[in-house]
């Protein structure tokens, strides 16, 4: 009796969910996620970035897969902040580990917008560096240990860059204590990397960067630990450009030659043209010698070369936009341009930019500058021999250089009026 019961419960309640075939309905089942916009996702992380005027962080680095225990850790604390001619200063201040010998190499690097310095104390020297191309920077710091802890992909000017690359979020981590979106971009075969990007105010946590191996073998990472990262705080770096500490020499390092291609690629150092021996080579411009002859072009398309000009007293000024320091020098030079005007002294701006999309006529007229400046003076630049922005020269009416500043000083207004003064006494 009891059976029958339980079994006319059973299928009283098959029947009240809908009949037999209730019981050959499978379980519902959950909906798949989408998988997040990578682009996106950089996008977000990019307009977090964009607005930032200094940034700091501290940086570990460490070697992952293949590289795990074979290459150089590094720990350092990174100031970065906006140059007013675009661009970025930098300061970082650490150690490289586990190098050849195991001994600890500390590094104290600043660059602030036009020279780099580091200060190695075991050998009592400042290393100096004219910058004239962002580029040129990374390899500084590669000579000094410490490039792996700059995060170049966020200072760069294609902030996080993916263009050309196959880029794909391949899923979420959690990094101090932060869940991140990973998104990679590029291939190990191509130097690609992975963005670990917060999830909640969309900035980078950690930087994985492939390095190709050899074929079969798997790939190698640097990874760049970025934590305590603040932006526009105060920066605690002090003054971008090291002061040499008493009895500390200053080097200064030569600006390398463009990598060669074509038939020069299998030349090395040591062959007739190698980077040293063109270094020697060039020598200087200095006062007494004659100025190299130029022919250029201004903004409205006018020649103007320095033949034209003799019988005048001539001030060149090689500088570019992107250089804080020539920025500087501009107003004082201007107070020339119009102390002697309706005289025979000529002020001419030598202009070299490092990017296609810089506008300097339109930045002269801007700043309210109205001497004329003559544009891609490239060439000018090599026959100057010039080794860093700004470099200013003053010709006197027989073709000499009778006076040469390099860099910015606060009485730069001074100084070439009194040169000038002595020109026209002559």
């Amino acid at each position: 009796m009891n059976r029958i019961v339980t079994s006319t419960v059973v299928i009283a309640g098959i029947m009240a969910a809908g009949g037999p075939a209730a019981l050959a309905q499978p379980a519902p089942s959950r909906a798949t996620a989408p998988t997040p916009d990578a682009a996106k996702i950089l996008d977000e992380a990019r307009a977090a970035l964009a607005h930032a005027r200094s940034l700091s962080y501290d940086a570990k680095v460490l070697g992952m897969g293949a590289l795990e225990g074979k290459v150089p850790g590094h720990s350092a604390e990174v100031s970065a902040s906006k140059a007013d001619a675009g661009g970025w200063k930098l300061y970082a201040k650490g150690s490289q580990t586990g190098g050849e010998g195991g001994t600890p190499v500390a590094f104290e690097i600043g660059y602030d917008g036009v020279t780099a310095r580091a200060l190695r104390e075991a050998d009592k020297v400042i290393v100096e560096k004219t910058v004239q191309e962002w580029q040129e920077l990374p390899t500084f710091f590669a000579t000094q240990s410490a490039r792996p802890v700059i995060a170049w992909e966020i200072l760069d000017e294609k902030t996080l860059d993916a263009t050309g690359k196959p880029t794909s979020h391949v899923g979420q981590e959690k990094v101090g204590g932060e869940m991140c979106d990973v998104i990679q971009v590029g291939t190990p075969s191509d130097k690609g990397a992975k963005f670990y990007i917060g999830v909640g105010d969309h900035l980078p946590r950690r930087i994985d960067r492939f390095e190709p191996a050899a074929e079969g073998a798997a790939p190698g990472v640097r990874r760049l630990e970025i934590s305590n990262l603040q932006l526009n705080e105060k920066s605690t770096a002090g003054a971008y450009m090291i002061s040499a500490p008493e009895g500390y020499a200053v080097r200064v390092a030569k600006r390398e030659k463009p990598k060669p291609t074509g038939d020069a690629a299998g030349k090395k150092l040591g062959d007739p043209d190698d980077t040293r021996a063109h270094l020697a080579k060039r020598g200087q411009i200095n006062e007494g010698d004659m100025a190299p002859a130029f022919s250029l072009k201004d903004a409205k398309g006018k020649t103007v070369s320095l033949a034209e000009l003799k019988g005048k007293v001539v001030v060149i000024d090689f500088w570019g936009t992107w250089c804080p320091w020539c920025v500087k020098a501009m107003p004082q030079l201007q107070k020339v341009h119009e102390k002697y005007q309706g005289k025979d002294v000529v002020v001419l701006g030598m202009n070299i930019e490092n990017s296609p999309k810089a506008k300097p006529v339109e930045f002269m007229q801007r700043n309210k500058i109205t001497y004329n400046t003559l544009l891609e003076a490239q060439d000018a630049v090599n026959e100057y021999k010039v080794s860093g922005f700004p470099t200013l020269f003053v010709i006197d009416q027989a073709g000499k250089v009778v006076f040469k500043e390099k860099g910015f000083s606060p009485n730069l207004f001074e100084k070439v009026s009194q040169s000038i003064d002595k020109a026209l006494a002559k």
